[in-house]
């Protein structure tokens, strides 16, 4: 591909040679203005009476007075074309600065949205079509919550440079918020050539950026659209958005291109999106709680709040369907805070009982989570130390900087971290090291073959060495069999969780099934399940 001195200047270069026509237009007549005057004079002998009066007291020749006038005319002219050059460089200057982003140097939003409308853009579009590319960078907030807004700024910057050199001339590229870009361009073979600059976009954002003796890693949500010509301009930046959001939402680190079923599954989303917020208010989110069983005695000393939602126009919203759409519209944090709230009015209701709480990522990326859980233990008067928060191994393996971070606030402050399904994720010993979790829940894939697979046996075994020599808690979760629940036992692990044990069930309904005689949660050894269902 050719490379390109600069991006998305075309309109600039559109503007300066029109300023340059529109400043040799003023000059000239400026200068005609001059001549006029000059002859006019002549005509009317102003120069005689001039020089008639210069006789009497021995001053000028004629041909001196009218070369003096001629000097002065120049100088005048000379002058007026230097006055309306500063002034056209000027308004060309202020132009371009309103047209350009100031701290990456690319095209701004009002310089993209102008180029879509220009009348180049859109007869090229008429005779080719034309490709619109969305790309929004994933987790760029935490490297300006870890390294600072400075480091953040660094890694734009070398971005957009990386843009410059890579991308072809004739893509116009736009910074058009704090992370996100715009690309858009037209012309022969445009569907073929929008998909291998989306694909060479991502490979742009992918490697490590060198700022300040530190690397940082970020992906990007790529989304595109094509067109042949015949869909409105905006239309297409719509679905762009649209495709970009879908590969937020998936987490893909491959470009989406837009394609009609998109729009059904946004209009699902917008409306489970509205009926959760309107649940939220209506409370008619519920907590269950599952039993996490001590394998030795079959105490009930923890157990897992597990959210469930049963909506009045939905019926029942698995949590696999809403906690995304919770996530993508900014609900998450709400339904945090609500959780937490509610699983300690429950803990004080049962002095000796801990609790397990997922954390969305969302939630872990907000710089005052650890403070907000505090303030809610406190107000309800639990100890932290009751709590133990679940994190997934992808929160730690894209972003160790910020789990670092948060994980000390939230161990400075007494809860208890967990990392939840080990083992199907690439954290490593070195992660468990460094990163000190209080637990880990070996994820119910392995599970589910123990018995059946001497790989997952040794597996699972290994896990539960690994946990030993870290010495931190170790559960199994998903067993649901009399077997498994025997089997991971006899490989070193301390807890259990599944269906075997029980479902999840309301706090009430779990005390009165578990709760012995002498006060304590305790579970049948041999309980009889209903259903083989794995929880979630």
């Amino acid at each position: 591909m050719p490379q390109t001195p600069g991006i998305g200047l075309a309109a600039d270069a559109g503007a300066a040679r029109n300023d340059l026509r529109r400043t040799a237009v003023d000059a000239a007549a400026v200068l005609a203005l001059a001549v006029v005057v000059f002859y006019v004079a002549l005509s009317f002998d102003a120069f005689e009476e001039i020089y008639e009066f210069s006789r009497q007291y021995e001053a000028w020749e004629i041909d001196e007075l009218i070369t003096l006038a001629v000097v002065l005319t120049l100088a005048l002219t000379v002058f007026a074309i230097r006055r309306v050059s500063d002034v056209s460089r000027s308004a060309r200057a202020a132009r371009r600065m309103a047209r350009t982003d100031a701290l990456t140097g690319l095209s701004n939003r009002y310089a993209f949205n102008e180029h879509l409308t220009s009348g180049g853009f859109r007869r090229s579009v008429a005779a080719h079509g034309f490709g619109v590319i969305y790309v929004d960078l994933n987790d760029f907030k935490l490297v300006n919550d870890v390294a600072g807004h400075l480091a953040g700024d660094k890694l734009l910057r070398c971005l957009a440079d990386r843009f410059r050199s890579a991308l072809p001339h004739e893509v116009f590229t736009a910074r058009v918020g704090g992370d996100e870009f715009n690309f858009v361009l037209t012309g022969p073979r445009v569907g073929e050539r929008t998909a291998e600059v989306a694909d060479l976009i991502r490979l742009e954002i992918v490697p490590a950026f060198a700022i300040d003796s530190h690397r940082y890693f970020v992906t990007g949500s790529v989304g595109f659209a094509v067109s042949g010509g015949e869909v409105d301009v905006a239309e297409m930046a719509r679905r762009a958005d649209v495709a970009m959001m879908r590969a937020k939402e998936t987490r893909t680190n491959e470009p989406v291109c837009w394609t009609p079923d998109f729009e059904a599954d946004s209009t699902k989303v917008h409306r489970i999106g509205e009926a959760l917020r309107r649940a939220l208010a209506a409370e008619e989110l519920e907590l269950h709680y599952q039993p996490i069983v001590e394998c030795d005695d079959h105490g009930v000393p923890r157990v897992e709040a597990l959210l469930r939602w049963t909506s009045g126009e939905l019926g029942p919203v698995s949590p696999e369907t809403f906690i995304p759409v919770a996530e993508r519209t900014g609900l998450i944090g709400d339904i945090g805070r609500w959780t937490l709230s509610r699983v300690c009015e429950d803990l004080a209701r049962w002095p000796d009982l801990r609790v397990n709480v997922n954390v969305s990522p969302v939630q872990l990326r907000a710089p005052d989570f650890a403070a907000t859980c505090t303030d809610i233990a406190r107000s309800a008067g639990v100890d932290p130390h009751r709590i133990a928060l679940e994190l997934t191994e992808g929160i730690v393996v894209s972003n160790p900087e910020l789990a670092k971070l948060r994980l000390k606030e939230l161990r400075d402050a007494g809860f208890f971290v967990m990392l939840d399904d080990f083992g199907t994720g690439f954290a490593s010993i070195g992660y468990l090291r460094e990163f000190a979790f209080d637990g880990l829940k070996i994820d119910q894939s392995f599970v589910s073959e123990v018995g059946r697979s001497d790989q997952a046996n040794k597996y699972l075994q290994s896990f539960s060495l690994i946990a030993q020599a870290l010495d931190v808690d170790v559960i199994a979760e998903g067993v649901e069999n009399e077997d498994q629940a025997r089997l991971v036992a006899l490989l070193g692990c301390r807890w259990t969780q599944g269906y075997w044990y029980g479902k999840p069930l309301p706090f009430d309904e779990l005390c009165r099934r578990f709760r012995t005689d002498d006060g304590r949660l305790q579970a049948d050894p041999t309980p009889q399940p209903e259903g083989r269902t794995t929880a979630a």
